[in-house]
């Protein structure tokens, strides 16, 4: 996840307090601490919120740049179950994310879909068909593919709106 907006709200929120901290009032020792006690909790906030979506040492699960998420790959973690419950599993955290991100599924703009098996295409679509918004769907592409894991299915990924 990225957090590219923490050092312009902190040095924003630094500045004021600073601005305030060095006004002559009595209150410029309070303000100092308060200062100081801010830069700790974002500096938390940022730590903290740096591991909020699981990652390997080769990608982010999700990205954000300006207004648009990027999700990763997605696959069930249930690969005992057949190409439908596993897209409804892929559809699930892909819901989950987004709106950890502020996004929705009517904002998805793009998916890039993976089956291991062309003929796993139509039932993978039932459960797609239900679960888009029909007023907003996304470009969308669907190949047959290799995927890491022989039991994975199907592999989800798109990039939103926020």
């Amino acid at each position: 996840m990225s957090l590219d907006f923490l050092p312009d709200l902190s040095g924003c929120v630094t500045q004021i307090l600073c601005l305030l901290a060095n006004s002559p009032t009595e209150d410029s020792v309070f303000w100092n601490t308060f200062c100081s006690d801010l830069a700790a909790g974002l500096a938390f906030f940022s730590a903290f919120f740096s591991g909020f979506f699981a990652s390997s040492a080769k990608a982010a699960a999700v990205q954000r740049h300006s207004r648009t998420v990027y999700l990763a790959g997605v696959v069930a973690k249930g690969l005992d179950k057949d190409v439908k419950g596993q897209t409804k599993e892929v559809l699930d955290e892909i819901d989950r994310l987004l709106g950890k991100c502020g996004s929705h599924k009517s904002k998805v703009l793009q998916a890039q879909i993976w089956v291991t098996d062309i003929r796993n295409r139509a039932p993978m679509n039932e459960v797609w068909t239900a679960w888009a918004d029909a007023k907003n769907l996304p470009a969308r592409a669907c190949v047959e593919a290799k995927l890491a894991d022989p039991r994975a299915l199907v592999e989800i990924m798109v990039v939103a709106a926020r």
